[in-house]
Formats: structure tokens, sequence, C-alpha cells
């Protein structure tokens, strides 16, 4: 190494270290990173003779604030929601789990709009190989345009046409964690209120809309029968978990 470089390393290691207070710091080598993050607000510091760029976080956009979800209502949980920005996403989990085992792998999806993708996890919990399919599948997404999580959900299917569902979503931060602690992958998308986490646990799997549909027909056909034991039981969606002494009659007009 010259003196001339030696003394720009120098100069860019006491900037970085001394002179920038920023919270999220990166390193980066090639443009198309440097192009990337400086378009998500990024601010970079570059030095004649040394090989790298340092960027510092200067994010100013505008985000809706975090909210109670719409559709996982709780009485005593947590009244946080995902929001659109998956930095804020990320707080929310990191603020639930402050293990040092929890990890967040950075990813792009959408060859146009560079969607940021990012994979949680537990590294003595998660399997490799699921982790490593994962993270292929999204890699190798051909989609020119990836503006929510929705665009990307059939490449995280298993079987397009399965009866069985392989993706399951929550709104909710603390759900995500319990999840992950299980030793499951959790997938934020950024633009999306929501995440993705997987594999589905069995009782999960029943949500596919050809299963639910077969399920309340047997139903149906065993309260309309006389000779099964569940002849008295209701049939609809609000009451159909309950046993037949409970419910001799449904009081609902939609039976």
């Amino acid at each position: 190494m010259t003196g001339e470089s030696a003394s720009a390393e120098t100069l860019i290691s006491r900037i970085r270290d001394e002179v920038l207070g920023f919270v999220d710091m990166q390193q980066v080598t090639t443009f198309g990173e440097l192009a990337n993050l400086i378009t998500s607000g990024f601010a970079a510091v570059l030095v004649e003779g040394v090989p790298y760029a340092v960027l510092g976080g200067l994010q100013g956009f505008m985000i809706r604030g975090i909210s109670e979800p719409s559709t996982e209502v709780t009485v005593r949980g947590s009244r946080e929601g995902f929001t659109e920005a998956i930095r804020v996403n990320i707080s929310m989990v990191r603020r639930r789990l402050k293990s040092p085992a929890l990890a967040f792998e950075m990813l792009t999806a959408g060859k146009t709009t560079q969607t940021a993708v990012c994979l949680c996890y537990m590294q003595d919990r998660v399997s490799r190989r699921l982790l490593d399919d994962i993270r292929a599948r999204i890699q190798d997404c051909p989609l020119e345009a990836v503006l929510e999580s929705g665009y990307i959900q059939p490449f995280l299917e298993n079987k397009r046409r399965s009866l069985f569902t392989s993706v399951e979503a929550t709104e909710r931060p603390d759900t995500l964690c319990g999840k992950v602690l299980e030793g499951r992958i959790g997938v934020l998308v950024d633009g999306t209120p929501l995440s993705w986490w997987f594999p589905p646990c069995l009782w999960n799997i029943f949500s596919r809309w050809t299963i639910t549909p077969s399920i309340r027909c047997m139903r149906a056909s065993s309260a309309s029968s006389n000779t099964s034991p569940f002849s008295s039981a209701c049939s609809c969606p609000g009451c159909m978990w309950r046993s037949a002494p409970i419910i001799p009659r449904c009081s609902r007009r939609c039976c």
C-alpha cells in the first residue's frame, strides 16, 4: 500500500468513525449498490483513492403512522401494526426481540423498482435449507416491478395449484416475532403493511379457499342427517366450531 492510498484510507476511516454520526451506515463497492442506496435516501461519501463508498441514512419520506391492524384485532395484546416503511417494521421487530441471534437479511426484488425485501429469522433455529431456497426464489424473481408483497407471493408458493397454502401473512409485529421464535422465516416487503411467514402450521393449511367450502358442506350435510351424532349442530360460519349439545338451534337468520 502506497503512502497516498494509506492516507486516503485513514481519511475515510476518520470521517466514518469520528465525523459522521449516522445510525444506519453502510459500505458499498459497486456503482449499482451506490445508486440504489442514494435513491433510497442515503448520502454517500467518496474519497479519491479509496475503492469503496461510505453511506449514511438521511431518509425523510412521508410515511403513515403506526396504527392498530384492521384484520387482526385483539383485546389484551399490542395495538401496533406494520406500516408501509420497511425500516419502521424492522425496528418494531427488533424492539421485541433483543436477541443477538435475530438476523435481518436485506434483498431486492424487481429489476426496475429495486424494492427492498427483508428476511427475518433466528440464526440458531432456522432451517438453512429452507432459508437458502427462499433467498434463491426472491433473487431469481423475473418481475420488472414489485410494488407490494402480492407480486412475489406466487414465487414463494411451493405449488401454485396446490390445495394447501405454504405462505401465511400477518399485520402484527408480535405475531411475527412469535413465529420467528418457532424457527420460521418472516418476509417484509417495502410498501406493504404486512409480513409473510412460512412454513405454516398444520391448522393454517386449511385456510385455502378450496378447503374451507368443503368443510362447511360436510358440516351442513351432517347437520341435516338424522343418523349423524351432530344432527342438531349449527353449520353457520359464526358458530360452526361449537358442539351440538351447546347449540341445539342457531339464533342467526342466515341459518
